[in-house]
């Protein structure tokens, strides 16, 4: 539910920026406001402080060594944050650079058409996303999301490839839906292993760590697929990351517990 509810405000601002055409001053503002009053109601939350922690500096650094010790350690948690690694360097990274250069190269039409299908890729994608992860809230936990998370990241590996041939926009865009589909699953069973795996005493680092790796491997990614991308056009540029994120999904399968995990077997009492 969580990840349906940040999707769709996700969706919300797409809709809402498509129309900023030159002149995104006041949508910028709007943005401010928004967060603005996020922060407002973020004053009202009202949780039990954190014990057992050392209000110093010097604890503060070795309750962070010993969250990523444990991460790196725990036979779950690790390939997680691996996979949070790659997802944010071969999938964030990708769209956010060849989605635009994709619109402008092979479908072309004014900044106003351009900007028109951009935002109709991006709602797209979340949109897909938005779907699939309702479906997962209102249905039963599955029995193995490690198996359900690492097919999404092939699934998305596939759409990637697909981006190396013209087609129709319809088409491009239908595909993108699916690798919206895909994601939507990628997020809600990745936050679950995570959370799931992690000790609670550990739970607030973990997630830390987790979101570290995500939104770090982003740029890393944006930076290596628009090198790929000037040299190679953006076409031909995507076949870089879907062939990494395949072999990186298969070696997640292969190598860590993650295809075997199944959470509601290994609770359950022997």
């Amino acid at each position: 539910m969580t990840t349906a509810v940040q999707i769709g405000a996700q969706i919300a601002g797409i809709l809402v920026a498509r129309s900023a055409g030159t002149a995104p001053a006041p949508y910028i503002a709007l943005q401010a406001l928004v967060l603005t009053l996020g922060a407002l109601v973020s004053l009202g939350l009202k949780a039990p402080k954190p014990t057992g922690h050392e209000r110093t500096l010097e604890g503060a650094f070795r309750d962070i060594r010993e969250g990523v010790v444990y991460c790196f350690k725990n036979p779950v948690m690790a390939p997680m944050l691996i996979s949070a690694a790659y997802v944010g360097v071969f999938i964030i990274g990708s769209f956010q650079v060849l989605f635009p250069l994709i619109i402008r190269d092979a479908y072309g039409g004014s900044d106003q058409i351009q900007a028109g299908r951009l935002g109709a890729l991006f709602a797209t994608f979340w949109g897909a996303s938005f779907v699939s992860a309702v479906i997962l809230s209102r249905a039963k936990p599955l029995r193995y999301p490690g198996r359900a998370l690492i097919v999404s990241h092939l699934i998305g590996a596939v759409v990637l490839f697909s981006f190396a041939f013209h087609k129709p926009f319809l088409a491009f865009a239908s595909l993108v839906a699916i690798w919206g589909l895909a994601a939507g699953v990628a997020i809600s069973q990745s936050r679950t292993i995570t959370q799931g795996a992690a000790e609670p005493r550990y739970l607030g680092r973990v997630l830390a760590v987790y979101s570290m790796g995500f939104m770090g491997g982003a740029p890393l990614g944006s930076a290596l697929v628009g090198v790929a991308a000037s040299a190679m056009g953006p076409r031909l540029a995507a076949i870089l990351p879907a062939a990494c994120l395949a072999v990186a999904a298969i070696a997640l399968a292969t190598l860590t517990p993650l295809w075997r995990l199944a959470p509601e077997a290994r609770s359950a009492p022997s």
